[in-house]
């Protein structure tokens, strides 16, 4: 599918990230790209930890534990 082609390509682009993160992202939210931000972090679990996506969770824990080092931004938090 070319739309899946293009949001993947879109999710490489973002530090960090690779197609081992890409790819259970796509596939545990396939509106990713649709929604908005709370939307999408309910889905992966945020709001509450328990609930939601653990796979999404397992997916995200790597590349956001290297954000927090190496990210300034991420780093002040």
């Amino acid at each position: 599918d070319g739309k899946l082609t293009e949001r993947l390509a879109v999710l490489e682009t973002i530090p960090g990230i690779s197609k081992i993160t890409a790819f259970p992202l796509l596939i545990e939210m396939p509106g990713l790209g649709a929604l908005d931000g709370k939307l999408a972090a309910s889905l992966a679990g945020r709001a509450f930890i328990r609930g939601g996506g653990t796979e999404i969770r397992h997916a995200l824990y790597v590349p956001a534990l290297v954000a927090t080092r190496f990210n300034p931004a991420l780093k002040t938090k």
